[in-house]
């Protein structure tokens, strides 16, 4: 066991730890799940596959074969665990805080912003919103592909780590705080349709298809992935940063113009960001150097 753990990296270590909560967590849920033996084969199928992967890129000589796999497993692992919650979250808080988000909002706003929007719909900006909306699904792998063929493979390694605290931090967030949101919630309330043209419709099946889960609103991980590819835009190239901050900008208001985020989401989203940008860049910073290398020897910093 000692020489399998010789063998993580600092992601490793992340991954394996998000792992070990919601497994803790479904222990605590399992006398209400109805998932007795679904969720344990997916999180030992979720072990297995992290072990598999470390198993292959430490038999691998440094390569672009081993870049390629060390960034292609923690994206399926970040995905493949979020889609386990729908068979524990519900079960491990009877909660629900969409009343108290919907009630802080009237605070700090006066109205309702998803019911205030209602006279700016129409399906052309139904259409845009909802591509914004789904643009933060890839909007991440611009900076981590341009690391990549910059050969930036600490950097690289790094904006991985400070990604997956990020959302691994909200998902454990999701047990303690479950919101469905404002198009859940407010259903009724909602008097004008969000009918687009072209693109609404196979979005919102799209993503209703890969979120089973739908007690994840708060906080904004749109928000906080969004503002957390800024900050490592802004530090490693300006210009994908000045792209990308209209399009942020564009994403944030779709989530109150689609109906699926509270404006305390977004705050909350954004208050987590910063906050996990700055102490997941002091954590890799000190434990890096002393795990396996996730991505190898930086040939960007050896041709200098």
């Amino acid at each position: 066991m000692n020489s399998f753990f010789r063998k993580f990296s600092v992601i490793d270590f992340l991954n394996f730890s998000c792992l070990a909560v919601v497994v803790v967590f479904y222990g605590m849920a399992f006398p209400r799940t109805p998932y007795k033996i679904a969720a344990p084969l997916a999180y030992l199928g979720l072990f297995l596959f992290m072990a598999l992967m470390i198993s292959l890129r430490s038999k691998n000589k440094f390569g672009r074969r081993r870049e390629l796999l060390s960034i292609v497993y923690p994206s399926f692992f970040v995905f493949g665990i979020f889609e386990t919650f729908f068979m524990t979250l519900a079960y491990f808080n009877v909660n629900r805080y969409d009343d108290l988000m919907a009630r802080i909002d009237r605070l700090l706003l006066g109205v309702d912003p998803t019911i205030w929007f209602q006279s700016w719909i129409s399906p052309p900006a139904t259409d845009f919103f909802y591509v914004l909306y789904f643009f933060y699904f890839p909007m991440p792998f611009f900076i981590v592909v341009w690391l990549y063929r910059k050969k930036m493979l600490r950097e690289l390694g790094e904006a991985f780590f400070i990604f997956i605290f990020t959302y691994f931090g909200a998902y454990i967030m999701y047990f303690f705080v479950p919101v469905q949101g404002p198009r859940f919630f407010m259903a009724d309330l909602h008097t004008v349709p969000l009918d687009g043209i072209f693109f609404t419709e196979p979005i919102r099946t799209l993503i209703d298809f890969f979120e089973p889960n739908k007690l994840d609103a708060f906080p904004s991980l749109h928000t906080a992935i969004v503002l957390t590819t800024l900050f490592i835009c802004f530090k490693h190239n300006k210009k994908m940063f000045r792209v990308f901050l209209p399009v942020s900008v564009g994403i944030l208001i779709s989530l109150i113009y689609c109906r699926y985020h509270y404006f305390i989401d977004m705050v909350a989203g954004a208050a987590w960001s910063t906050f996990a940008y700055f102490v997941s860049s002091r954590l890799y910073a000190r434990f890096n150097p002393r795990c396996f290398p996730h991505f190898g020897i930086d040939k960007g910093k050896e041709e200098k």
